[in-house]
Order: structure tokens, then C-alpha cells, then sequence
């Protein structure tokens, strides 16, 4: 997961943590509705106050969300140097992993190539069809990336030896 992503995950976290803690506090104020003991107001507003901080940074979180999802491409092209292949994957509309894409429609999947980049780090980028179908788990080579969209991967020569083009 990419820092924005991180940071929006905790935000709708936090959000949804208030609205639980709201209800969590009213929920024992029910209880003594039913009993005849007195309920404190208090109580009562604290419980609203919370629901509101909940909501609110519970729909700040989700236009992050939309925000994050809708420029992932967006950004600067990056060209990355001695790049290595470590994983490649696909996922099907809902979500789940799909390792081996044989039987599905290929426009029902998004694929997916896991780099280890030079300076140590690794990262997932989303790839079309066409380039999925050219990549292998282990080469090393020149990676074209704009956000998280992997452009192009050009092979090293001297490691393309063990491999069969396509």
C-alpha cells in the first residue's frame, strides 16, 4: 500500500472507531430506559457528539477514497533502473486474488506485476493484458511507470537468454 492509501485507511478507521464508540456509549442508556433509572442527559449528547466526528470524517475518508482511486494513474513518469519481476497476479472483480487467469474473460481481471526496485524498495503496479502476457517472474530490466501504472518493461539482453520470447 502506497502512503495515501495508508493514510486513508486510517481515516475511515478512526471514522467507523467514533460511530462504534457512539453507539457503544447509548447502548446502556437503552438499558436504563427500560429499568426506570435515570438516564443522564449528558450521556445522551456525548453519544450525538461522537456520531456526528464519526460521520464526518467517515464521508471526508470516502471522497479521499474516490480522490485516491480516481488519480492513481495521475503523476510524474518514472523510469526504474535494474528493476526485478518478483510476483505476478491478477484479481477478479471482487477483489480476490487470482494466480492463475486461465478461464476467465480477460476483461474481467486486473493485473498486477510486483517490482523490486533498485533502491530496495518493492511495489505493485497495475499492467495491461498485453504487457502481463509478456512478463516472466525474475527478469531484470528498464520499468516505465506513471503512478501506479506500469507504461513498459524493456528486459535486460544478457538476461533474456533463459527465456523464450512471445
Amino acid at each position: 500500500m502506497r502512503m495515501r492509501e495508508k493514510f486513508v485507511a486510517g481515516i475511515l478507521t478512526l471514522g467507523v472507531s467514533l460511530l462504534i464508540f457512539s453507539v457503544v456509549i447509548i447502548l446502556p442508556t437503552r438499558t436504563e430506559r427500560m429499568s426506570n433509572r435515570p438516564v443522564s442527559p449528558y450521556r445522551i449528547e456525548l453519544s450525538r457528539q461522537f456520531f456526528r466526528w464519526g460521520a464526518s470524517i467517515c464521508g471526508m475518508g470516502c471522497v479521499l477514497l474516490l480522490i485516491v482511486y480516481l488519480t492513481r494513474r495521475w503523476g510524474v513518469q518514472r523510469t526504474y533502473l535494474q528493476a526485478s519481476i518478483t510476483a505476478l497476479f491478477c484479481t477478479n472483480q471482487q477483489g480476490e486474488m487470482v494466480l492463475y487467469p486461465e478461464g476467465y474473460a480477460p476483461h474481467s481481471l486486473r493485473y498486477y506485476v510486483r517490482l523490486a526496485l533498485p533502491n530496495g524498495e518493492s511495489e505493485e503496479f497495475e499492467c495491461s493484458l498485453a504487457l502481463f502476457q509478456q512478463l516472466r517472474e525474475g527478469l531484470r530490466g528498464r520499468a516505465v511507470c506513471k503512478g501506479n501504472q506500469l507504461l513498459a518493461f524493456y528486459p535486460d539482453a544478457d538476461r533474456m537468454s533463459g527465456f523464450s520470447s512471445v
